[in-house]
């Protein structure tokens, strides 16, 4: 059955948030992967002060529930990205990804732990969390964000043509889950494509997005530009 609510907010999330996440990624990847995810790993992790999270609220007339979520890592250092995208063989198996991967200037930033409520997944929530994330790092001094997805996901020829670049990764996750189609990694220069790349995915969001969203999304940067969970995150990249 579908969730109905009257309208949607955008959030920055923090710790206060912790359960909500957590409960949210084990539903959404259950849903996907099925019972051999180890959603321990999906939990949300206090410790980490490298990740920007952020959410999507959906609030009805007694209670508010978290529906999406997407967080940002920042990596400073080889091992570390080969470990969040899982290609740590890749020199062996995927020639072409090691060498890009070895090449790029660090920091990067890596999206992950995606999560929308599968009875909302067709409301493009978790675009709107992408879009949002694109606005904050064309402010960021990074040249690459990243991600790792199954080649067979349903995002991957809107990503192309936002600007992403698609590498086959030949080595099999390994970790909190079992990838059920080969995997890929996904790269955009934010650099030469952020901006293009938001004009893209705001194109479709007008379509597609619930109203109240949609207005959220276009004063975002003004409205949570003094949140100090963001600052935080952005004054690390800068150090």
């Amino acid at each position: 059955m579908s969730i109905s609510y009257s309208k949607f907010s955008l959030k920055i999330l923090n710790d206060s948030d912790a359960v909500a996440v957590s409960e949210l990624r084990a539903k959404a990847y259950r849903a996907r992967y099925g019972p051999a995810v180890d959603v321990g790993a999906l939990r949300w992790n206090s410790a980490l002060t490298h990740v920007l999270n952020l959410g999507i609220y959906a609030n009805g007339d007694s209670a508010s529930k978290l529906v999406s979520s997407y967080r940002l890592d920042v990596i400073a250092d080889r091992s570390t990205l080969q470990e969040m995208l899982q290609t740590k063989r890749s020199e062996e198996n995927s020639p072409e990804l090691f060498k890009f991967l070895s090449s790029i200037e660090l920091p990067v930033v890596v999206s992950c732990r995606a999560a929308t409520d599968p009875d909302l997944h067709e409301n493009d929530l978790h675009l709107a969390l992408r879009y949002w994330s694109l606005k904050i790092l064309q402010r960021a001094p990074v040249q690459f964000v990243l991600s790792t997805f199954e080649g067979t996901n349903r995002w991957s020829s809107l990503l192309k043509a936002m600007g992403y670049e698609i590498r086959t990764n030949s080595s099999p996750w390994t970790e909190f889950l079992k990838n059920q189609s080969p995997p890929v990694v996904a790269s955009l220069n934010l650099t030469e494509n952020a901006e293009a790349a938001a004009v893209v995915l705001m194109e479709r969001l007008v379509k597609s997005l619930d109203p109240s969203l949609l207005k959220e999304l276009v004063r975002a940067d003004e409205t949570w530009s003094l949140d100090p969970t963001l600052n935080r995150w952005m004054n690390g990249l800068n150090q």
